[in-house]
């Protein structure tokens, strides 16, 4: 920076001068770095380097004088100062036990003062160096095995000292300062959290996001707890934070998912923390919990354990089918003893509705490489894991991808899908059709991510500088969603299998901050959205939650629906079929089948039914991206019937009358009422059954004489209308007959009689010219 101040009298001159000069140059000469974060516990791995750095900062002054001067005739020096820093560092971090980290850091310092500009006199020198080895459980203290610094001239420090807690750094001004406004759809939920937050979200009835915080007000340590908040549709707004778990027990790596009846189950890793514990006595008691949000009430349950074996259970993680099916998996350390990394178990449970059922072991001594996952199928389940295949932890060449089968009872042996001699790390799974698909990543001189498909074929996804923590899901469309932190800045990206033309398109950013990523969920709610919850922050003792909701939908898929008229119609009647498919960009194509073998492509057909039944009507909708969506309804058709009625004799003089009857369209097994009503209004019933012809007879002896009638009734069922005949005919009994039948053989033999006495009286003969 130069500034002057120029002064116009008499001669033109320069009244004051000032000079500031800095610079600073940090130059890696090698850098590895291979980190798995472990949440809760820290990191695996190795990160190491060698670096040269150096600086320099001058501040020089000048002003008028009188006469002469150092720069300008007139100008002279007032004020400088400054100096020049060499140095060169480096530096070591080494996860070798795990979550027990082993760090170290050495430097040379050389500072050059420099009282003067231009170096021209008064030169000095001073060297410095220090180096620091310890060892750390970054949540829960720290162990200097060395930590000594020296310099020239006369300065010699040496600091050693046993177990210290590690100072809460977040507890920062405003923490956990809850910041969401309502109406946005992304930004700062929380500010300056907890280090350790392991956000995870469920979509449920309800959008639910679990993570665990540090309640200050409680002792270090065991104020690990673990906290929510569900979305608000209504406001678009977080509710705000509050604890799901409130106790003195170290809780933390929450994973949420939701299940079929749209609850959220919450699972998480605690540990009992005493005050004087020396801080590794508490991996050894490391149990799994957890708890359940119910939407009808917005309340947890009481938290539950799953795990109470004394050993060390992490890793956990929940898999969810399409169906809305759960399967818990973790790694459980056998001995609890963390310097033998080859002798992990990996265990499974099932949600029950209830509660997670029965752990069943799903392989054994398994030499971990990086988090395992599950995801449960029709009739089981299938985990998938990476380990070291020749028993060597300092290579990694040898870690393959590895698999397991449930059949709803036992898991098969370890099934190993790679054999190429590259590292494989990370494994997602998820769901499609019935198949489990696993994502993991192929490490190399660009990382690629490869999604397999269990008994079929695999095919990559992306190849990048980088890739880390991959995340795959599956929409309601059939769509594939596989997420991960990309390059050296870890920023959540997202790739799909975009149904329309079956590529992967992307990756695009989900994220738009351009602070540190440290970690991230996501889940996929109604309606074609993504929620995203990350850690991030300007570095690593400063962090905040940041959420956001994203349509990841490139062509919105149609959504099929239709109607008909009428509601029910009848056989051989006309049935008119509507769309009501919604699709902003528009149907391209129509498919129709009416359930009884016949078929259309018309936007609005109509058909006719020949007979009587249900018929599942499929509508198939195809958008102009080649997009597919379906709708079924059950249609009921139903028959008229009729009855056809006749009384044999019409006129019964004798016992009774017989009755035919006949029902269309025929059908056997028909259940008919036939009601016989008097002339004294009494009413006499029969039920009797159609044969198969459709055809029914009964007989009937009337209790007195008169006029009858009879009433065939049907009085339909799901599929036919009810019908009604009548009929009638006169009954007479035979001793109502007697009078009238003796009154006509009286006069029968009258007239026998009559004819009979003139017989015996002869017959008179004419005489001739008589008439006779």
């Amino acid at each position: 920076t130069v500034v002057g101040y120029v002064v116009i009298a008499d001669t033109v001159h320069l009244s004051l001068l000032k000079v500031d000069i800095l610079g600073y140059a940090d130059i890696p000469i090698l850098k590895v770095k291979h980190m798995l974060d472990l949440g809760l516990f820290g990191e695996i791995g190795i990160d190491f380097g060698l670096g040269v750095y150096g600086n320099i900062a001058m501040s020089l002054n000048a002003t008028e004088a009188s006469s002469g001067g150092d720069v300008l005739e007139g100008i002279r020096w007032v004020e400088r100062r400054g100096s020049a820093t060499l140095g060169s560092k480096a530096w070591g971090k080494a996860a070798l036990l795990l979550s027990i980290i082993v760090e170290g850091d050495a430097s040379i310092t050389v500072v050059i003062f420099v009282p003067r500009p231009y170096w021209r006199r008064g030169e000095s020198l001073k060297l410095a160096a220090s180096i620091l080895v310890a060892v750390k459980i970054p949540v829960l203290g720290t162990y200097n095995l060395i930590d000594e610094s020296v310099s020239w001239p006369s300065h010699h420090t040496v600091r050693a000292s046993g177990w210290v807690w590690i100072p809460r750094l977040w507890a920062g001004p405003r923490y956990a300062e809850y910041l969401w406004a309502p109406g946005a759809r992304e930004g700062l939920l929380l500010n300056n959290t907890y280090l350790y937050p392991h956000p995870s979200a469920a979509a449920g009835e309800r959008v639910v996001l679990v993570w665990a915080h540090d309640d200050l007000s409680k002792p270090h340590v065991r104020g690990y707890e673990i906290y929510y908040s569900t979305w608000d549709e209504e406001r678009g707004a977080w509710t705000p934070p509050a604890p799901l778990t409130d106790d003195l027990l170290a809780q933390g790596d929450p994973v949420a998912a939701a299940d079929g009846e749209g609850r959220v189950v919450c699972v998480w890793g605690e540990a009992p923390v005493d005050e004087a514990d020396d801080p590794l006595s508490t991996l050894g008691r490391v149990e799994l919990a957890y708890s359940v949000w119910d939407p009808s009430t917005g309340e947890w349950s009481r938290p539950r354990r799953i795990t109470s074996n004394g050993g060390y259970e992490m890793y956990a993680t929940i898999g969810r089918s399409s169906e809305g099916d759960l399967m818990l998996l973790w790694a459980s350390d056998r001995d609890a003893n963390l310097s033998t990394p080859w002798d992990w178990d990996i265990y499974a449970a099932p949600w029950t509705g209830d509660g997670w059922g029965e752990p069943t072991l799903v392989a054994r001594g398994v030499p971990l490489h990086t988090p395992s996952a599950v995801v449960p199928v029709p009739g089981g389940a299938v985990a998938a894991w990476c380990q070291h295949t020749d028993g060597n932890f300092t290579t990694l060449d040898d870690v393959e991808l590895f698999y397991s089968t449930y059949n709803g009872s036992a898991w098969s042996p370890p099934i190993r899908l790679t054999r190429d001699e590259v590292e494989d790390a990370f494994t997602a799974l998820a769901e499609r059709g019935g198949r489990a698909l696993i994502a993991s990543v192929k490490r190399g001189a660009n990382d690629t991510l490869v999604l397999y498909e269990v008994g079929g074929s695999s095919e990559v996804v992306a190849e990048r500088p980088r890739i880390a923590w991959p995340l795959v899901q599956v929409d309601e469309w059939g769509q594939v969603l596989i997420s991960w932190l990309d390059g050296l800045e870890q920023t959540p990206v997202l790739t799909q299998l975009y149904r329309g033309n079956w590529t992967w398109l992307g990756p695009l950013k989900l994220a738009n901050t351009s602070l540190l990523q440290r970690d991230y969920s996501w889940t996929l709610a109604s309606g074609g959205r993504l929620v995203l919850a990350e850690v991030a922050g300007p570095g690593l003792q400063a962090a905040g939650i940041y959420t956001s909701w994203r349509s990841y939908l490139v062509n919105t898929p149609p959504s099929a629906a239709f109607s008909y008229a009428p509601e029910q119609p009848l056989v051989g009647t006309e049935v008119e079929f509507h769309d009501e498919t919604r699709d902003p960009e528009g149907v391209a194509e129509w498919r129709w089948d009416f359930g009884d073998g016949s078929a259309s492509s018309e936007r609005r057909p109509s058909h006719v039914y020949a007979e009587e039944g249900f018929y599942r009507v499929k509508l198939a909708v195809v958008d102009d991206a080649g997009v597919r969506a379906e709708a079924e309804r059950v249609v009921k058709v139903v028959a008229e019937t009729s009855l056809s009625l006749s009384v044999e004799p019409r006129l019964a003089v004798r016992s009774g009358v017989t009755v035919r009857g006949a029902i269309k369209p025929p059908r056997e097994g028909l259940a008919i009422r036939l009601i016989y009503e008097g002339p004294g209004g009494e009413a006499v019933e029969h039920v009797v059954a159609t044969g198969p012809g459709g055809e029914f007879t009964d007989t009937f002896s009337p209790a007195r004489p008169g006029a009858w009638s009879v009433r065939a009734v049907w009085e339909g069922d799901e599929l036919r209308l009810p019908s009604e005949a009548r009929a009638g005919f006169v009954f007479i009994p035979w001793w109502l007959m007697l009078p009238a039948a003796l009154a006509a053989a009286l006069a029968v033999a009258y007239l026998a009689a009559r004819r009979g006495r003139r017989a015996s009286r002869g017959t008179p003969q004419a005489r001739p010219g008589q008439p006779c």
